[in-house]
């Protein structure tokens, strides 16, 4: 692998995301901007986003590893985030939509009266999402070593920027630079099936034949 030509697409896309998390943050007006992209995300970007969310280092690289070592058992994680994708989409999001709320942790609020009930989902809600963030910087970390990018100023700049990125600009930021991701994913998987379908026919019939 040319890895400066890797270290160059690498950065190449943060500041590209950088970029659009920027743009995403000059049409923000008010908290329902930031927190919820003001209620109006459309069907396609709200599907990409959710796709770029599960498909991340924790499927690729961590569900992989999982796999070699325990077999088919590891299915149970990518089932576990379709069955509750399918979930929200036969009914149950909707409802929740209906509340005036911001996040999930106000609905104890709104529906139970119970603001003790709010701040022990708010710090559940925070655990959660702090160890999601640590399983994806162990899985890029893995992976930046994987191809020989062992650098710890580079990879510190890498989730700075993830980090700003991501926070700038609200949900929108967020939505737009999942569905730039989502996209990239898709045309690379996509694209490695067809070289290893029309291109390698031979080490598709070995993987076949092992399995």
């Amino acid at each position: 692998m040319n890895l400066q030509l890797f270290i160059c697409l690498l950065f190449g896309l943060q500041l590209l995301y950088l970029w659009i998390g920027r743009r995403s943050s000059k049409h923000l007006k008010n908290k329902e901007d930031y927190y919820l992209a003001g209620k109006s995300v459309r069907l396609l970007p709200l599907t990409l986003t959710f796709l770029a969310t599960q498909v991340g280092g924790g499927l690729v690289l961590g569900a992989a590893e999982e796999a070699y070592h325990f077999g088919w058992s590891v299915l149970f994680y990518p089932l576990g985030a379709s069955l509750g994708l399918i979930a929200l989409g036969c009914g149950i999001g909707k409802k929740l939509s209906r509340f005036n709320v911001s996040t999930v942790a106000e609905i104890f609020e709104v529906v139970y009266r119970s603001p003790f009930l709010k701040k022990v989902a708010s710090l559940f809600s925070i655990l959660s999402l702090f160890m999601i963030l640590i399983a994806q910087i162990i899985a890029s970390h893995k992976f930046l070593v994987s191809v020989g990018l062992d650098n710890t100023a580079l990879f510190v700049l890498f989730w700075m920027t993830v980090i700003l990125y991501t926070t700038q600009g609200g949900l929108k930021a967020v939505i737009s630079t999942d569905n730039a991701q989502a996209i990239f994913f898709s045309l690379i998987f996509l694209g490695c099936f067809g070289w290893t379908l029309f291109f390698q026919p031979p080490l598709l019939d070995s993987l076949v034949t092992s399995s």
